[in-house]
């Protein structure tokens, strides 16, 4: 039922339906193991070891032709109430490399690092895009508060993060990677 209810995004009378419970076991049966997957994430959201850095590095060279990159960040729009932020990239954060804004007046080599660094993102577009396709409820959380919110976008990647290291990284339905583009909720 929690995994229908990640992959899909059905009510909670449509659960009790399908899964013939009550609203409020389903609704108590998602929360209580939301919680629990919530208490394994750091099992499988977690930072690059050395050796993955260095690794990663060699990948990123070879698909960007850029140095010293050990991963990718990007965000990913999840459909709330109430809800605002603004963007966290700024001289704050000197170690992550954004693409320069084109107003109009990029230089030859400005366009060619913007195209590079576009090129080394291109992983963790994917990765949410694919995260969206598996786990279909994070196109949606109105109405949901925002504790759970938070819960059940943990509880999202680590079954993203779990899935990818049992080999089932690709979407059966998208081998060559889920459709973003005509998704409004990106």
């Amino acid at each position: 039922m929690f995994l229908w209810y990640l992959a899909n995004q059905n009510s909670f009378r449509e659960l009790s339906d399908k899964f013939d419970v009550s609203q409020g076991a389903a609704h108590k049966v998602i929360v209580e193991v939301l919680d629990l997957t919530c208490l394994l994430a750091s099992s499988f959201i977690t930072w690059p070891t050395h050796c993955e850095k260095r690794t990663n590095a060699v990948l990123f060279r070879r698909a960007c032709g850029i140095d010293g990159i050990v991963g990718a960040i990007d965000g990913c729009h999840i459909r709330i109430q109430l809800l605002g932020d603004t963007a966290y990239i700024a001289q704050t954060y000197p170690f992550i490399i954004t693409p320069k804004r084109d107003n109009g007046a990029l230089t030859v080599d400005d366009q060619q690092l913007n195209a590079r660094i576009s090129r080394g993102r291109v992983v963790v577009e994917q990765a949410f895009g694919r995260l969206k396709c598996k786990w279909r409820r994070l196109r949606d959380l109105s109405n949901t508060r925002v504790d759970i919110m938070v819960k059940i976008i943990v509880a999202a990647c680590a079954l993203h993060n779990m899935c990818t290291g049992l080999g089932e990284g690709t979407c059966n339905e998208h081998p060559h990677g889920c459709p973003r583009e005509d998704d409004e909720n990106q």
